[in-house]
């Protein structure tokens, strides 16, 4: 499914993974993958699926009822700031990986235009740079920035998916679901 960065759609993604968790489907992976403030949305549906803001009182099958294991969170250049959120993963997330845009400057909780560059329990990995043509025709390396950390332009102009980004998230999503069904 995909969700905007609202409270009503993250609502819609928490209850459609919760109805997946306890339903006929409970034996496929849970993968939530977010850009930019998306990725905020993303950690905090992962965060709003955990169990231990719960009182050890709760009844284990009733807990069941609301909460699920994320087995892959996957951020892209997540930003927090905008959403002001603990930077933290909870012991529901099995696998989180935070690829964060080669910013020049580290990040600083005053730029919330900036995805977040460390995400203490995550695997943070920095986004590899990309080379195409640039204007005027010249061939080179780029710093990934937080828009073409997602999309870049081709060699005729045209505006496509990053594929160093995209295939990063296609191994780490093969993984998690191989790894599920094993």
């Amino acid at each position: 499914m995909t969700l905007k960065n609202t409270q009503a759609d993250i609502e819609k993604a928490v209850a459609a993974i919760l109805a997946q968790e306890n339903g006929q489907d409970s034996g496929r992976p849970v993968i939530i993958i977010g850009h930019s403030w998306g990725g905020a949305a993303a950690l905090e549906t992962a965060q709003l699926l955990d169990d231990s803001s719960y009182p050890s009182t709760v009844d284990p099958e009733v807990l069941k009822q609301v909460t699920a294991n994320v087995d892959l969170l996957f951020l892209i250049d997540a930003e927090l700031g905008g959403r002001w959120m603990k930077r933290s993963l909870r012991d529901n997330v099995n696998t989180t990986v935070n690829l964060h845009a080669q910013t020049i400057f580290p990040d600083r909780w005053w730029n919330v235009q900036n995805g977040v560059d460390y995400l203490e329990g995550a695997q943070n990995i920095a986004a590899p740079k990309w080379s195409n043509f640039g204007t005027g025709g010249w061939f080179g390396w780029h710093r990934v920035g937080h828009n073409n950390i997602t999309t870049i332009r081709d060699y005729q102009g045209n505006v496509v998916p990053n594929p160093e980004t995209f295939n990063l998230v296609a191994d780490y999503a093969t993984q998690t679901i191989s790894a599920h069904h094993h």
